[in-house]
């Protein structure tokens, strides 16, 4: 069971790859055909879902994520409360 921790750093690292995605003028479907040629199988809608934070990434998919959007991963937004 996820933390509300967790839950919340979800939420806010969706929202930065779709405020990151948006700015590069990407569309989900975009950024999931750039992870998938990286060897990634995620979809628009899987790309969808984290965005909302209703899925959480792995690591390698971050990294990956970060890597097409010119995004550093230290640049990535956590909540500010650990638990």
């Amino acid at each position: 069971m996820k933390t509300e921790y967790s839950l919340a750093c979800d939420v806010a690292i969706g929202a930065a790859i779709r405020t990151e995605r948006c700015k590069r003028g990407l569309s989900q479907s975009d950024l999931a055909a750039q992870l998938q040629l990286r060897g990634f199988d995620l979809t628009k809608m899987v790309v969808s879902r984290i965005e909302n934070g209703c899925r959480a990434c792995t690591f390698m998919e971050l990294l990956a994520i970060c890597s097409v959007l010119r995004l550093p991963l230290s640049d990535l937004p956590l909540p500010s409360t650990a638990p």
